[in-house]
């Protein structure tokens, strides 16, 4: 079996993924060399979240306050923050804009759990905190393909 050149055969690997390795053996000791680069110096992945608060009133207890309606969410959108990936979450497609669009691992990760707290006032509620991801991206595109490619 004739395998295909070194260059062409990573040029595949990163349109293809990481089962295109396959292609030429020689080709998983650049995939090595370069997942220790990135053990080295990691991609940097900036997202943001939403902050949402609910209120959530009790059905065994109605009053003329608070009725059969549900209260209005409050949404905060918070700061940008950096994650540095170093090879153990893989990330989701990346649009030309450097936008990605996370995998469910990737979400794992960044989003926090849920809170409740139970405030037993007049009114008896639930307030529920959870957070979504508003936007994630990267600004080095030609890393985060490589990145894409070499971890899925």
């Amino acid at each position: 079996m004739k395998y295909v050149p070194i260059a062409i055969g990573f040029h595949i690997m990163r349109f293809a993924g990481p089962n295109a390795i396959y292609l030429n053996k020689e080709l998983i000791q650049y995939a090595q060399k370069y997942k220790r680069e990135f053990e080295a110096k990691p991609l940097i992945a900036h997202y943001q979240l939403q902050r949402l608060k609910e209120k959530v009133n009790s059905r065994r207890r109605k009053t003329y306050a608070t009725g059969d309606r549900r209260s209005r969410i409050s949404m905060y959108v918070e700061k940008p923050c950096q994650l540095r990936l170093s090879g153990r979450i893989p990330l989701g497609p990346i649009h030309k804009n450097g936008k990605v669009k996370y995998s469910i691992q990737l979400k794992d990760k960044i989003v926090p759990a849920s809170l409740m707290r139970y405030s037993s006032s007049s009114t008896e509620c639930w307030k529920v905190t959870y957070w979504e991801i508003e936007k994630v991206w990267i600004e080095d595109l030609a890393r985060g393909a490589l990145y894409r490619c070499l971890f899925g």
